[in-house]
């Protein structure tokens, strides 16, 4: 999981090792590990959903909590063992969840929430990067014009995400801008307004 994420970052590319962990590790050792106790399948937390067709094949849909919903890191799992496999929080929101957990007197029922990726251990995948021998110097965020208005700390350290917050800047902090484009060699990014809600 680590070596291909690393990769990726050097490549300048956004990773998801969620999605290789799923479909190579979590899920074949958990079931395996059902069948040496002898287990019909195993049950885990993701907010997704699985169905079953008419002809037997089980298909993977979202999650009715669009805001949890993990089944885009979960499609590589196939039929086969989508039909060992239950999530039965799946169609669930997030609040529904946290109630059952309260009333039966769980303790996570306020546990506070991480989407952070479990072997980036220190809240930083700059310095995790730093200590796989990728570092960079300071890029620069420019518009479609060519325009240079504020400053990133590379290429690893932007993903296609919002530049705001990403280095200092000089536009209205009221404007969403998303990175559009990056440079492994010159640690830039170019970058366009963000309209939330429009699609291209």
């Amino acid at each position: 999981m680590i070596d291909p994420f690393v990769r990726e970052y050097q490549a300048g590319r956004t990773p998801n090792p969620c999605i290789l962990c799923n479909e190579h590790l979590k899920f074949r050792a958990l079931l395996r590990k059902a069948d040496e106790l002898g287990a019909e399948g195993v049950a885990t937390g993701h907010y997704a959903v699985i169905r079953r067709e008419p002809d037997g094949r089980c298909r993977l849909f979202a999650s009715p909590d669009a805001g949890k919903d993990q089944s885009y890191f979960l499609y590589s799992l196939d039929s086969d063992r989508l039909r060992r496999i239950r999530f039965p929080v799946g169609e669930m929101t997030k609040e529904q969840v946290r109630k059952i957990a309260l009333e039966a007197g769980l303790p996570v029922y306020e546990k506070r929430e991480s989407q952070d990726i479990c072997f980036v251990t220190d809240d930083s995948y700059t310095r995790f990067l730093e200590s796989r021998g990728i570092s960079e110097d300071r890029g620069r965020f420019v518009d479609r014009e060519g325009t240079s208005w504020a400053t990133t700390r590379g290429s690893c350290a932007t993903r296609s995400a919002s530049a705001r917050g990403s280095g200092s800047h000089r536009r209205s902090p009221s404007t969403s801008w998303r990175s559009t484009r990056r440079g492994t060699r010159s640690s830039s990014a170019a970058t366009g307004r963000h309209f939330p809600g429009r699609r291209r």
